[in-house]
């Protein structure tokens, strides 16, 4: 390319133009930017003291759920003032004892909780389980329990008639509404407890079985006993509160497993949704019976015993039970028991190791007509495991170990109790079971008697060893 002269001059001015005019554009961009700045730094404050400016539609949203969490809570606190369960008082201060077996247990609201496999009597989660609690309507699981029983043992019939006291028909509280001097059926009577949760009713079960309140009472107690309630004490047949009537939501678990174990035949009436007796009909106050696979079991209510449930479940064939005192509404009592159950069916399953009478060891007999007796356990030998497949689950998480005696000599009895198998999880044992022999065993006659002391003598050691 080819410059010429009057290219050069025209680069020279232009040179000359903004080496003259620079410094005076170097300050009007250094202000153009400063005036920019101001201007965005007056939005920004504009945003900040007024945001309906500038607002994302969710917003509205995000605003109205937080006022509503901050609502709440001061109405939880509130409530929590007012609602102050005597189980409460003593423990408020102390760290809740909270035991799990699977990872990201649910937070619930109560301080009193647990949840029970029913197949193998696994704890899955426990919160405060062994604090003493008012066990308030709850009460009446064990009231009907020892009603069972009879029926079952055919010391009473369904349609014998009890005579309702003066004592029953004033007894407070939820009523059947019962009429003085009058006669209802047992099965009448056991509808408006187990539906109704009437006191009435309790109170002329229990004298028209027993005699008075107090004799039945104590049959409750040694039942309670015998199903291995250890921290568990009845004064009454209807739980209304008073001083030193206690149980645990550990407990009342398990009086809750052995009401559907011991009387399949009876507890179907647990989840009755009403029931109507002289005109006049009653809901049963479990609201969530019909619901996500619940068909039982009590609720509880009482000024010092809060809100409290006993809930029981089965999905796809398996059940858990549940339970929870000592909150304040019952919405609160349906929201955690439902947490709970979605825990345990959601987390964990059930596999089973072993059937009912299923060999699982043959123990020596030595001078009997066998060499051995097989053991095994009476009900299905269960684990609860993470919810994954068999081949998946870690082997260092489940053990099972099975011990008996070695030194068994004829003559053995069928159904003897003669060994254990336990169940460990992450090291802990959780279950224990005993196992029972399958057949009895004879003394052996001579000529095994003969071959056994000679291999004694020569081998120094038993031939079924």
């Amino acid at each position: 390319m080819i410059t010429t002269e009057r290219d050069k001059y025209y680069d020279w001015r232009l040179y000359s133009m903004f080496k003259k005019y620079s410094r005076a554009l170097f300050y009007i961009m250094v202000f153009l930017i400063c005036s920019a700045l101001l201007s965005m730094d007056s939005v920004f404050a504009s945003i900040m003291q007024n945001n309906k400016k500038i607002k994302h539609p969710m917003n509205n949203y995000y605003e109205k759920y937080n006022n509503k969490r901050i609502n709440d809570n001061n109405k939880h606190k509130e409530s929590s003032a007012r609602c102050s369960p005597l189980q409460m008082s003593s423990d408020k201060n102390v760290a809740d004892e909270i035991k799990f077996l699977f990872d990201n247990p649910p937070i619930v609201e109560t301080r009193y909780a647990a949840l029970m496999d029913y197949n193998s009597g696994i704890f899955l989660y426990e919160k405060n389980s062994n604090v003493k609690i008012v066990p308030s309507s709850m009460t009446k699981m064990m009231t009907t329990y020892v009603v069972f029983q009879l029926l079952k043992e055919k010391r009473i019939n369904e349609n014998d008639m009890l005579d309702v006291s003066e004592k029953a028909w004033k007894t407070g509280g939820t009523k059947m509404f019962l009429a003085v001097n009058s006669k209802v059926s047992v099965k009448d009577l056991l509808l408006g407890v187990i539906v109704q949760s009437g006191n009435d009713a309790c109170i002329t079960l229990a004298e028209g079985i027993a005699g008075s309140e107090e004799a039945f009472v104590g049959e409750m107690n040694l039942q309670a006993k015998r199903l291995g309630m250890v921290n568990t004490k009845f004064l009454n047949v209807t739980g209304l509160f008073q001083e030193g009537h206690f149980s645990t939501t550990h407990d009342l678990a398990i009086l809750g497993r052995s009401l559907i174990k011991d009387f399949p035949e009876y507890y179907s009436i647990y989840s009755r949704k009403e029931f109507t007796y002289h005109n006049i009909r009653q809901s049963n106050r479990n609201t969530m019976l019909g619901e996500n696979g619940v068909d039982g079991i009590k609720t509880g209510y009482t000024d010092e015993g809060g809100y409290g449930i006993t809930t029981s479940a089965v999905v796809n064939g398996r059940r858990l039970i549940s339970v929870v005192n000592g909150v304040c509404s019952n919405k609160a009592r349906v929201s955690d028991s439902m947490k709970l159950l979605g825990y345990g069916f959601n987390k964990s399953k059930s596999i089973v190791f072993y059937k009912a009478n299923q060999v699982i060891a043959n123990v020596d007999v030595e001078y009997g007509s066998n060499f051995s007796v097989p053991i095994a356990a009476k009900n299905d030998v269960q684990i609860v495991a993470p919810y994954q497949s068999i081949s998946e689950i870690d082997p260092t998480l489940i053990d099972l170990k099975v011990s008996y005696s070695n030194n068994i000599t004829a003559p053995v009895a069928e159904n003897h109790e003669l060994g254990k198998i336990k169940i460990f999880v992450r090291d802990n044992m959780i279950q224990e079971i005993p196992l029972y022999t399958l057949k009895s065993v004879g003394r052996a006659n001579f000529v095994q008697h003969l071959v056994q002391n000679i291999e004694k003598i020569f081998f120094k050691k038993s031939i079924y060893s």
